[in-house]
């Protein structure tokens, strides 16, 4: 089932503060949860953000056989995925090594930088490096 929320029913309501989540892993079996991931496009498609938490999850584990604490690899390999398919609010148990790994991919794919939002609060404003600059020409 979809909830759909519309200006029009929900005036109250701040509709540039929606975020969609598809729920990945929520009663799902890993072949779902993967097909929910694959169809992360359509969601970004609708205009609002799309928000995954991948972190340690269930799916990954029947994905790489390792258990919760040994799934960062695994993680991090399906936020670059998520990332790619047009998610771009992420939860995550391991700050760090998520947000190198976007900033990696987002430089990889020359998207534009990744913002730290509340990662700054975890790692400190002294820690968080600049955002990556796109070099023009070749």
């Amino acid at each position: 089932a979809v909830d759909v929320v519309h200006p029009r029913t929900t005036p109250a309501l701040d509709h540039e503060r929606i975020a969609l989540d598809p729920g990945v892993g929520f009663s799902k079996r890993a072949e779902q949860s993967v097909a929910v991931l694959r169809g992360l496009p359509r969601l970004a498609d609708l205009g609002r953000p799309v928000y995954v938490g991948l972190s340690r999850k269930s799916f990954l584990g029947a994905i790489t056989g390792q258990p919760a604490e040994r799934r960062l690899a695994a993680g991090l390999g399906a936020v670059a995925a998520a990332y790619s398919l047009g998610a771009r609010i992420f939860r995550t148990h391991d700050v760090r090594e998520t947000l190198d790994a976007l900033r990696a991919v987002a430089a990889v794919l020359g998207a534009a930088p990744v913002v730290l939002g509340a990662a700054e609060e975890v790692l400190g404003a002294a820690e968080a490096p600049m955002p990556l600059k796109q070099e023009s020409g070749a």
